[in-house]
C-alpha cells in the first residue's frame, strides 16, 4: 500500500479501527498507556540514536516521520524522558510534518519534601557554584552531564550497570534497578556522600535515592527540568487516555 497524501491527516477526528495512535517512548508512562488500551494503540520504542547536536535531531525527525507515514498513524503521543528535549522536539516536528495530532506525556517533577536539603540548579554547569571544593559527590544524571561533573573539585561517585565499565576521574558504584530506599541507604552509608546530584526526572523509579538522602541528611543538588514543550501536554497516562478519547470517535460512531 502506498503512502497516503498529507491531506489525509488534517482531520481532527480519527478512526482507531483502521489507523493506530502511536505511543513513542520506553518510559514507564509509555508502557502503562499502551497497556491500558485494548485496541487502536501501538507503542514504539525510541531506538533512533540520540545525537548530541542538530544532526542527531534531524535524523530522529526524518526516521520517525517516515515511520509514522508508513504506519498510517492517526496521532502521536510522545512519552520520552523529561530531559530528552532533542527527542521531544524531533518527535513533535515529525508529527507536524505528517499532519498528525500530537500530545506530549511528561510525568510531574518531584516536589520538595519536608526535611529535604535541596538546592535547585539550572544545569550541571551550575553545580560548581553550590558544591564546595573537596566534597564527596554521588551523581545520578545523564551522560551529557559528565564533563561538568568532572570539573568539580570533588570526590565523584557514579553508578554503572555494565560490569567492568569505568569512567576516568570517578569512582564506580555497581548496581542495577530496581532500587529501594533501604538499598540506597546502604550504598550511601558505605560511600558517605556529602551531596547527591540528580535531575528532576520525577516518577517512582529514581525516587528511592532522593528519599534515602533525606533520611540520612545528605544535601541534594537537583538539576531543574527543561522548559515545557509547546502544544498539548499530559502528566499522567490517564490524562493521555482522555486526550485519545477526545480525538477518536467511539467504535459505534
Amino acid at each position: 500500500m502506498g503512502i497516503r497524501r498529507r491531506a489525509r491527516y488534517q482531520s481532527p477526528v480519527i478512526d482507531p479501527r483502521s489507523r493506530p495512535v502511536v505511543v513513542f517512548g520506553d518510559t514507564s508512562e509509555a508502557r502503562t498507556l499502551a497497556a491500558s488500551r485494548a485496541t487502536g494503540v501501538v507503542r514504539w520504542r525510541d531506538d533512533v540514536a540520540v545525537g548530541a547536536g542538530p544532526c542527531g535531531a534531524a535524523a530522529r525527525h526524518a526516521t520517525l516521520g517516515a515511520a509514522l507515514r508508513q504506519a498510517e498513524a492517526a496521532a502521536l503521543v510522545i512519552a520520552l524522558h523529561p530531559f530528552d528535549t532533542a527527542g521531544i522536539a524531533a518527535a513533535r516536528a515529525a508529527a507536524g510534518s505528517a499532519g498528525l495530532p500530537c500530545l506530549t506525556l511528561l510525568r510531574p517533577p518531584w516536589p520538595r519534601a519536608p526535611g529535604e536539603q535541596r538546592v535547585t540548579v539550572r544545569n550541571a554547569a551550575a553545580l560548581a557554584r553550590v558544591i564546595p571544593p573537596g566534597a564527596r559527590v554521588f551523581a545520578a544524571t545523564g551522560r551529557e552531564d559528565l564533563a561538568a561533573l568532572r570539573r568539580l573539585d570533588a570526590r565523584l561517585w557514579l553508578r554503572l550497570v555494565a560490569p567492568g565499565a569505568r569512567v576516568a576521574g570517578a569512582r564506580i558504584a555497581r548496581g542495577a534497578p530496581p532500587f529501594t530506599v533501604d538499598s540506597e541507604m546502604r550504598l550511601f552509608r558505605r560511600i558517605r556522600p556529602d551531596w547527591l546530584v540528580l535531575r528532576n526526572a520525577g516518577g517512582p523509579g529514581a525516587r528511592p535515592k532522593l528519599d534515602a538522602a533525606r533520611a540520612l541528611g545528605i544535601r541534594v543538588a537537583m538539576i531543574a527540568r527543561p522548559p515545557r514543550p509547546c502544544g498539548a501536554l499530559a502528566t499522567t497516562p490517564e490524562e493521555a487516555c482522555r486526550w485519545i478519547d477526545r480525538i477518536t470517535p467511539s467504535p459505534a460512531g
